[in-house]
This record gives C-alpha cells, structure tokens and sequence, in this order.
C-alpha cells in the first residue's frame, strides 16, 4: 500500500486565508487549498490569539486579521480567550465564510514565539516599502515648496512668481516660511532658503 504523505503547514497570516483565491477540490487526495503567492495553501500554520470562544468555535486574530476555528470534536482544551496558540489547520470555506478545521492547537507560554513567528514571514508579508505616489502624498506642502525654491534657486533666489506657477499652494506657504525664518526675501518677489 503507498504510503500518504501529509501536505505542508504553511506558516501564512490570517489575512493571506481570508483574502487569496480558495480553491475547493473532490476526492481524497486533491485537497481544497488557498493560493498564497503560489503556495497550495492546504494546511495552514498559524500563531494567533483567542479572542472568542464558545462550544463548537474560536475566534482567533494575528494581527492581520480574524478568523473562526470550527471543530466537530470540540478539541480546544484548556485554551481561554487572551491565549496565544499554534494552530495548524485546513481552510475551508462555506457560504462564502473562510474558517480553519484545526489539527492541532497548543498554547502559548512564551511570547517571544509570536515575535518569532513575525520574523520568520517571508518579506511579502512585512509592512510594504512606500511608493513614490505615498512618499509625495506624506510630504508636506511646506517641504515641496521649500525643495522647490532650492531647486530653482540659481544663486540670486528663486522667483515667487515661477513657484506659484509650478505649485499653487506656493504662495501661502512662502508666507508661511517667512513668518518661520526657514527662508528670506532677497528683493521684492525673489526668496532663498536658510543655509
């Protein structure tokens, strides 16, 4: 008889269960899964803690996200809501709602195991690098327009005019910089930066 092998216990976050594709399947041996960044999600590992229970469900959340452990067994143990527990389970779903059918579930004595478990993500799951269109939203309007007089600045001060022409928040915050001495008037209409 060929020997069953069982599928791998991804280590994924909450949320990568609940927002990727789930692909359900028949039979045996075609597990239904999640698609991860690639990965058949088929069973899933997770640290997580309990922030709900009752006979037959947990309710559990990561950080990223949460989500309902439903067992036929009630198998949860000694687990209470505040605890932190591994969980390896299989993502199913069922009128359109993700849950997990938990395999195992074990509490958490040592925290550090979550800090661990945050580290050990693929860098996919890390707070993303800001785009260029974030960074230009995060900037002030002041740092612009401060930038901007650097820029035009060719050394006798850049032109109030051609700054409210490239920006045309410019003139309120060239009002503004001068009142904060970040910049000065060299002559009528013309500004430099403090250096």
């Amino acid at each position: 008889m060929a020997e069953i092998k069982r599928h791998i216990a991804y280590k994924v976050k909450v949320k990568d269960i609940l927002d990727n594709e789930y692909i359900k399947q028949e039979g045996d041996f075609a597990p239904s899964y999640v698609n991860v960044n690639g990965m058949q999600v088929a069973r899933a590992n997770i640290i997580a803690a309990v922030v709900s229970k009752n006979e037959d469900q947990l309710v559990v959340d990561d950080g990223s996200a949460s989500i309902t452990l439903r067992s036929f067994d009630n198998n949860y143990g000694n687990v209470t809501v505040g605890d932190f527990v591994i969980i390896i389970g299989k993502p199913r779903e069922f009128d359109n709602e993700r849950y997990l059918v938990p395999e195992i579930i074990k509490k958490i004595h040592d925290k550090e195991w979550v800090e661990l478990r945050k580290l050990e993500l693929p860098e996919t799951y890390q707070k993303p690098e800001p785009t260029p269109e974030a960074e230009a939203m995060a900037r002030s309007p002041s740092t612009d327009v401060y930038n901007l007089i650097k820029e035009l600045d060719k050394g006798q001060g850049a032109d109030v005019q051609e700054l409210v022409n490239k920006n045309p928040n410019a003139e309120k915050v060239v009002v503004s910089l001068l009142e904060k001495g970040e910049i000065f008037e060299v002559k009528p209409g013309k500004v430099k930066v403090l250096e």
